[in-house]
């Protein structure tokens, strides 16, 4: 009983995802507000960097529905060469769709529109639980339907980054019909994980107090069983090795890490991209490893070597 306490706790302490909407007293203008913050978090110099955006860049407020009810708020920026190309951004655990507009930022210029959201729980969107992948999914196909219904779409591509990245992993082994009925064309997956119970071990021994990190062995199967018997999602399920079907045909992934990302292990890429490449019979995938960055920072670290490889990916794989 004190091991299921102790469980319940955790997954409370793991759903107190930072919510950015406190940042703006005006909901409806969040999302330039959130881009005015990250821009004024740097000195001068910044605002000659790639990645910078800027703060009169006109972003447009969306929102829609999740296949469960959850209102999923989002971002579009629209590109000023009319365009029937998407790349839609896919945050990490306690971020925000903002905070991933950033590093998509210059695939405007090779003619996309952008879109970015905010997972459930997380940023304006509705609260619910976060299940490291498995309704983030149900959220991601929300945004692409969204797309496909208000927008004229051509093709779509789909950059993630962390739980963003294992969500557009297993949403393209898991979604092959929905898939090829939307056009998806590629996706760049960036410090994924390899499964859900391989980054609860991380949530657990980093993101709570020290004093229930010490549970590990003891709870992980508790918040486990919790998260099945009481959410109705089997975390042990969402382990990409045991799910990549035989004969596998879906979009081509870019699999980017760090060799020194303390979060993830680049052994999770390494790993997805092997067994991507012994399922298909034609593969195109490509795997880029970094030696410094950190955990989703290998752009910021290597922003022209990131910028050559993903831009040229997606020109390979956008027809």
């Amino acid at each position: 009983m004190e091991d299921r306490i102790i469980a319940r706790k955790i997954i409370r302490i793991f759903n107190k995802a930072t919510n950015l909407s406190f940042l703006s007293s005006s909901k409806t203008k969040v999302n330039y507000n959130l881009v005015k913050l990250f821009n004024s978090a740097f000195d001068e110099q910044f605002k000659t960097n790639p990645l910078y955006i800027g703060d009169n860049v006109k972003l447009e407020d969306i929102s829609f529905v999740s296949q469960d009810g959850i209102k999923l708020s989002g971002t579009i920026y629209r590109n000023p060469v009319k365009t029937k190309k998407w790349i839609i951004g896919l945050h990490g655990y306690s971020s925000s769709g903002i905070a991933k507009l950033f590093s998509i930022w210059n695939y405007r210029e090779l003619g996309y529109n952008l879109m970015v959201f905010d997972f459930r729980n997380h940023g304006n969107s509705e609260t619910d639980i976060i299940t490291l992948g498995y309704k983030e999914t149900w959220d991601l196909k929300a945004a692409i339907e969204y797309l496909n219904s208000n927008e004229s779409v051509e093709l779509i591509g789909i950059s993630g980054t962390s739980m963003g990245a294992f969500t557009l992993n297993y949403f393209s082994i898991t979604e092959l019909e929905f898939i090829k009925k939307n056009n998806i064309k590629f996706g760049i997956s960036d410090s994924t994980y390899l499964s859900a119970p391989i980054a609860l071990d991380f949530l657990i021994n980093n993101q709570v107090p020290s004093i229930f990190g010490n549970y590990l062995g003891m709870v992980k199967e508790d918040i486990i069983n919790i998260y099945q018997e009481e959410y109705g999602v089997n975390l042990k399920n969402l382990d990409y090795p045991n799910l990549i079907p035989q004969n596998l045909k879906t979009f081509p992934m870019l699999l980017i890490h760090t060799l020194d990302d303390d979060v993830t292990s680049y052994h999770d890429s390494e790993k997805i991209y092997y067994l991507k490449n012994l399922s298909e019979k034609l593969p195109k995938n490509e795997l880029k490893l970094f030696n410094a960055g950190g955990h989703t920072k290998a752009i910021v670290k290597n922003f022209e070597e990131y910028m050559s490889v993903s831009n040229q990916f997606i020109l390979n794989n956008q027809k």
